[in-house]
């Protein structure tokens, strides 16, 4: 077992299996807002769904539309149960 130290910016408790992104998400073209598929081309997690998953990823990249796709996979109820950025910034 692995344990990440971090501070929170939404308190809350989530548990899930961890994907882990050595590289940059984006979720506007890089996620499918109807499947929760990692959709973007090249990518280490390409393939792989974010549902459920305690998402672990540097930070994020593209536009702040991405913040829209996010809220509609949670509204499908495929969003990741949690999000671990080295960097806190406004995409994600």
């Amino acid at each position: 077992m692995r344990v990440i130290k971090a501070r929170a910016l939404v308190e809350g408790i989530a548990e899930g299996e961890a994907l882990v992104s050595p590289k940059p998400i984006s979720f506007y073209g890089g996620v499918d807002p109807k499947s929760g598929l990692i959709v973007e081309k090249g990518h280490p997690l390409e393939g792989a769904n974010v549902a459920g998953k305690v998402l672990v990823f540097p930070y994020g990249k593209g536009s702040t539309v991405g913040s829209y796709v996010i809220y509609e996979l949670a509204k499908r109820r495929l969003a990741p149960s949690a999000m671990v950025n080295l960097e806190s910034e406004i995409i994600i």
